[in-house]
């Protein structure tokens, strides 16, 4: 695999990952409702969904993705009643002074397991790496280092992308004191859930 070939799939995968999503919008919903690490870690989440999908294009195993169809769906429709159940809970949930809150996540392996879940189910995913990523690269001539390479750039992808967006929302978290912007708070982040939700029940 040539330099020109890596770039180019890179640069794929950063448009890939700044077109708004179901991982883009519940790491930012996650990060608004209790920051930063609780979104890194559900990024974690989403590097192996998209490593799995990656091996999946390489090895030729697409047929068994197609074979495997109707458990993806089912991945979809639990991925968006966890994203519908987490984004009315936040909308319904009383506004409490952020520093009474608890800033670590509920367990980082919920977390990751929510990533993966989430991304096994995004049909954006699927056809990337099942139809896009033979434009980029021959399959038939990768070897490890050529695939070490682009698994490198996938987890570096969206660990910038998606991380960046987690923390400006870290960040936004600042302005919220008052019981009413705090309420703005839920309800933005749970608005995020839900929308990422209803994308991927849709798609």
């Amino acid at each position: 695999m040539t330099l020109e070939t890596a770039l180019a799939f890179a640069l794929g995968m950063v448009i890939l990952m700044l077109t708004p999503g179901p991982s883009m919008l519940t790491t930012i919903a996650k990060s608004l409702a209790t920051g930063f690490w609780t979104g890194f870690q559900y990024n974690i989440g989403v590097c192996i969904g998209d490593l799995i999908f990656l091996m999946l294009a390489i090895f030729g195993l697409q047929i068994i993705a197609e074979l495997l169809g109707e458990i993806f769906i089912v991945v979809k429709f639990v991925g968006a009643a966890y994203l519908l159940w987490l984004g009315t809970k936040l909308w319904l949930a009383k506004p409490e002074p952020l520093d009474a809150r608890p800033q670590a996540s509920k367990g980082l392996f919920r977390e990751i397991m929510a990533g993966v879940l989430i991304t096994l189910g995004n049909p954006k995913v699927i056809l990337f790496y099942g139809a896009f990523l033979p434009t980029f690269v021959d399959l038939e001539t990768l070897r490890a280092p050529d695939i070490t390479i682009l698994a490198v750039i996938v987890v570096a992808a969206i660990l910038v992308v998606n991380n960046f967006y987690g923390l400006m929302a870290a960040k936004a978290r600042k302005v919220f004191r008052s019981d009413r912007a705090v309420k703005v708070l839920n309800r933005s982040a749970g608005s995020a859930m839900i929308g990422a939700g209803v994308y991927i029940a849709t798609r």
